[in-house]
């Protein structure tokens, strides 16, 4: 499972599914998104690909934002750290 977090912010996706395709490949098997995404059109036919997010939005990301990983992300009272099942 992979866990992107970017809390309030939801004027661009996140992710979209070019990232999910990756993600996939690589044997991710959710998304968990605190944040926007996008695609879900495509998503909508992948019965085995769970994405739960707080928002849709069909901006994809700003190429100028940084982000960080191996972060721990937290949504409600579920913290995520890196490397926990």
């Amino acid at each position: 499972m992979t866990r992107p977090s970017s809390p309030g912010y939801r004027e661009a996706a996140m992710i979209g599914d070019v990232l999910w395709g990756h993600l996939r490949a690589k044997g991710v098997v959710a998304v968990v998104c605190d944040g926007s995404v996008r695609g879900t059109g495509t998503l909508r036919g992948e019965d085995d690909f769970p994405v739960f997010s707080r928002w849709i939005n069909p901006r994809g990301p700003i190429g100028a934002d940084r982000g960080a990983v191996n972060l721990p992300c937290w949504s409600a009272a579920c913290t995520t750290r890196p490397a926990s099942w």
